[in-house]
């Protein structure tokens, strides 16, 4: 298969795209990846100009996998929309002509799959106003849901945009109102399960968190610990607040609390750990991290367990501190599991 990959890339390179693509469908039995020779024959004729044919090998590329978003970036490129410029770096806006092809290219998808998030999420990116509000709830809505806690941290990258984060703020704000009246995100729905107001408020306390607004992002993040006081979540969101606001012992404090919730969790207690030593209790965040230690017959510690990145982090704290010498020794620790 490498030789007549290497082949092909060479007729490529020499720009004999035919000859190419006869050798693809000659050899298509030593081409065992499809995903890679759908590609090759989409794009061989992409270069041919046979931008139909393209097309199709690029929508049996989306029939294997459609939520490739490489994949659309290509199909996108078919229509004459290359969102990416000449270094390889994504376009940060295009032209009103090509937002009109985006956005018709993507209602096709999305109708043909309707399951998928991909085509949705990736206009999202260069549509504005209306369209791009439509498009938000169409996301958002079944993901709000479900409960995902990650929804507004893959709207991260809009926040750069203070257009767009208004249009987040505003259509979540619209959420919060229809369920305090009558316990419905979208009127005319059924009546909503009560977590979904739990994570609403959870939602609108990260999106604050992003704006750097901590007195907003604190009320709502109140609200939500309010509703349930068990979740874990709220906890690790409220420590994250506070860290933000400069309350390093609160933060600290916080994660403690949702460690507790949750004592088999080694990834929280990893956290909690980190926030311990940030807030300067190093002793507490080393007995934190220490609590799941394999018992190896014998005393361990953080540096016979070889926890580099631990070490750094108090490394860290202490040359900040001024305490090189401290500083100094745990680097030094480091430098001996490498």
């Amino acid at each position: 298969m490498e030789l007549h990959l290497l082949k092909v890339h060479s007729l490529e390179h020499n720009e004999a795209y035919e000859y190419a693509l006869t050798c693809i469908k000659k050899n298509k039995k030593c081409f065992i990846d499809d995903l890679q020779r759908e590609d090759l024959v989409a794009r061989m004729n992409l270069k041919m100009g046979n931008k139909d044919l393209a097309l199709k090998h690029y929508e049996n590329l989306l029939q294997l996998n459609s939520c490739n978003y490489e994949t659309y970036y290509k199909i996108l490129k078919a229509h004459g929309v290359d969102i990416f410029d000449k270094f390889g770096n994504q376009r940060k806006s295009v032209t009103a002509d090509e937002q009109a092809i985006i956005k018709k290219t993507f209602d096709v998808y999305q109708v043909g799959f309707p399951k998928v998030d991909a085509p949705n999420r990736l206009a999202m990116k260069w549509l504005d106003g209306e369209d791009f509000s439509s498009r938000l709830n169409t996301f958002i809505l079944p993901l709000l849901r479900k409960g995902v806690p990650s929804v507004v941290q893959d709207l991260k990258e809009f926040y750069t945009n203070e257009a767009k984060t208004d249009l987040i703020e505003k259509q979540l704000m619209e959420y919060l109102a229809s369920m305090t009246a009558s316990r419905v995100l979208v009127k005319g729905d059924p009546e909503e399960d009560p977590t979904v107001h739990l994570w609403l408020l959870y939602f609108i306390a990260n999106h604050f968190l992003f704006k750097r607004d901590v007195d907003q992002a604190l009320l709502y993040i109140n609200k939500a610990i309010e509703h349930t006081p068990t979740l874990i979540d709220n906890y690790t969101m409220k420590g994250k607040i506070m860290q933000l606001a400069g309350n390093r012992s609160q933060a600290a404090h916080l994660f403690e609390e949702a460690r507790v919730l949750d004592t088999a969790d080694r990834a929280l207690n990893a956290i909690a750990a980190c926030y311990a030593v940030k807030a300067g209790n190093v002793q507490k965040g080393e007995d934190t991290i220490g609590i799941f230690f394999k018992d190896l017959g014998y005393d361990s510690n953080v540096h016979d367990n070889q926890c580099i990145w631990f070490e750094q982090v108090c490394g860290s704290y202490h040359f900040k501190g001024g305490a090189y010498r401290e500083a100094l020794k745990e680097y030094s620790h480091s430098m001996t599991h490498i």
